[in-house]
């Protein structure tokens, strides 16, 4: 018997919650440019904060499963299985490791055959080394991944370790990259700043959370050595627990005058395009989407050539400028060399806006759809077999 996929087929997306992260900006491109007609779609948080709940659409059903602290682990599995259970969702697509833990122990509790998507948008063996428990969690995910029906991994580095090192089937892994949305993004760039710092020199811009992967004491470092030579202004927008190590940083390097955190912002785009340079100082990353975002600004890029990511993006002189991870003096070396050389920041610029163009969301959109059909109609195939 030849399968078919009715339309509106449900899927059940799963994340810890709506934060400012990649991979939470990704879940909500999802929500909002899936084919509405196709998917009837379900979204389950731990815990219902971030920056991103507000653009869930209206229409879209948000189970709050109140995550208290780290030993609500059983209940949350608990609780999601009994979705499961009564809502029986055709596909199941779940984000980041603690998520995706709990999504594939809680299909299992709840004698379910529903396929899981994992979006794997963590570089997992750096990442599961932050915090405790790295031999649990690195059991668990030898144990649960393989057991997903596909992961799509963001980038091609994320691919090879998990095919290489964690030994996942090659064919469970699809590449998918971030996107942005350009029409979004020229519009939102344009916007006039309201209270606009009267800083007569150059601004440097970095965007990210404040946290160990993004690498800002070596990019503080640089800034050091940068207003050694010439006058800049440094601004990081973003928020994390890292913040008050690195204002104290910044105190002790004596470079209070020229960094300036400004927090999380909602429209960053608008701070970015009237940028001198945009520095991207991550020790790892899974993709670095704000790279993309950068480059669509307007503003030359310089980045560590990092795992995973940058050297996907930029092609080293071209769209942009990739140094060695951890090296402050190369950071300094080449926003120095932006903004000392005023060929190189137009042709990055430009050559930088045309790289942009091949990250559209759309592309990113037909990549999910594309996988999610392949499930479907495998799922239909089992269905009527059985």
């Amino acid at each position: 018997m030849q399968a078919t996929i009715e339309n509106n087929k449900k899927i059940l997306f799963v994340l810890s919650s709506l934060g400012s992260g990649g991979a939470e900006k990704v879940a909500v491109q999802l929500l909002n440019h899936l084919n509405g007609k196709k998917y009837n779609i379900t979204v389950v948080i731990f815990e219902r904060k971030g920056e991103f709940l507000k653009d869930i659409p209206g229409n879209i059903y948000v189970y709050d499963l109140k995550w208290e602290n780290r030993f609500s682990f059983p209940k949350l599995v608990y609780k999601l299985s009994k979705i499961i259970k009564d809502t029986s969702p055709s596909l199941i697509i779940s984000f980041l490791i603690y998520s995706n833990f709990v999504a594939l122990l809680a299909r299992a509790a709840a004698c379910s055959r529903v396929p899981v998507i994992i979006a794997e948008h963590s570089v997992p063996e750096r990442t599961m080394k932050i915090g405790r428990y790295y031999l649990l969690k690195k059991w668990f995910y030898k144990l649960l991944y393989p057991k997903a029906e596909r992961i799509i991994a963001v980038s091609k580095g994320i691919k090879d370790e998990l095919t290489d090192y964690w030994e996942i089937p090659c064919r469970k892994v699809e590449i998918v990259n971030n996107a942005i949305d350009l029409n979004l993004i020229e519009k939102l760039s344009g916007e006039t700043i309201r209270h606009q710092n009267d800083i007569s020199v150059p601004e440097i811009i970095a965007v990210g959370r404040l946290s160990e992967p993004k690498g800002y004491p070596y990019l503080l470092k640089a800034i050091k050595l940068v207003i050694d030579i010439t006058p800049v202004h440094l601004h990081i927008y973003g928020d994390g627990d890292e913040k008050k190590r690195l204002e104290k940083m910044v105190k002790d390097l004596g470079i209070s005058e020229a960094v300036s955190f400004e927090g999380y912002k909602e429209n960053p785009y608008k701070y970015m395009s009237k940028g001198a340079v945009f520095v991207l100082s991550s020790l790892w990353e899974s993709f670095s989407i704000v790279l993309i975002e950068a480059m669509a600004c307007g503003i030359p890029v310089v980045s560590t050539r990092c795992p995973y990511g940058p050297e996907e993006i930029i092609t080293d002189g071209i769209n942009g400028l990739l140094v060695p991870v951890a090296d402050e003096n190369a950071l300094a070396e080449a926003i120095l060399k932006v903004l000392n050389d005023d060929s190189l920041r137009v042709r990055l610029i430009e050559a930088g806006k045309r790289r942009a163009e091949d990250f559209v969301i759309e592309k990113m959109i037909a990549g999910y759809e594309r996988v999610f059909a392949e499930l479907l109609i495998d799922s239909s195939i089992n269905a009527n077999t059985v």
